[in-house]
């Protein structure tokens, strides 16, 4: 696994919630066993949850960029509805879905606007998407221990995996866009990135 990130760093912190719009690419995998997504994570001690776009061929059956969500806790978890945990609620709003364009390098920049936010009503978290925040659905807090009450770290950023033989002929999968930062300004020119970070 490789990661580029951010993330907060005090624990004694609490968070009720966090949002991101992460630019939507369609990055190459090489092997049905990689795997590169885009994410927002919220997380306190072992339990932990994210949503963002992901690249799984193990899990899509294909290699377009997905929304997704998922969570782990109590030695258990999964992506989207694999298994009892995430509660979808929108009936439009599929979790798996395809973008209907993909971001273009040096052109327009597409991305989702997702938020994670607890509810101060029945306490579980939920996924909202898009400006006006419609309700995806919610991981309840019944799944969670120290989560159930609030979050100690959020994260935003990539992450690729290669759960295959990690031949040294076989590439890595893309991050993003594919495309390195630079190391003068604008450092972020080509690189993937994130449009908007909120706590």
């Amino acid at each position: 696994m490789q990661v580029a990130l951010v993330h907060t760093n005090n624990l004694k912190r609490k968070f009720f919630g966090a949002g991101v719009t992460p630019i939507i690419y369609k990055p190459r995998i090489y092997t049905n066993d990689q795997v590169s997504s885009t994410r927002i994570k919220l997380s306190n001690g072992e339990d932990s949850f994210e949503a963002g776009w992901m690249v799984n061929p193990n899990v899509f059956h294909d290699n377009e960029s997905h929304l997704y969500a998922s969570f782990s806790a109590q030695g258990k978890g999964c992506i989207n509805l694999q298994c009892p945990g995430f509660v979808q609620v929108a009936t439009d709003v599929a979790l798996g879905m395809v973008p209907s364009a993909y971001s273009v390098i040096g052109g327009q920049q597409l991305g989702w606007n997702l938020s994670i936010v607890k509810s101060e009503e029945d306490e579980y978290w939920w996924l909202f998407i898009g400006a006006e925040k419609k309700a995806i659905g919610y991981w309840p807090k019944e799944l969670f221990i120290p989560l159930a009450l609030v979050a100690s770290k959020v994260e935003w950023g990539g992450e690729i995996y290669d759960f295959g033989s990690n031949s040294s002929s076989t590439p890595l999968p893309d991050m993003g866009n594919g495309l390195k930062a630079r190391d003068e300004p604008p450092y972020y020119s080509g690189a993937n990135y994130m449009l908007r970070m909120l706590m």
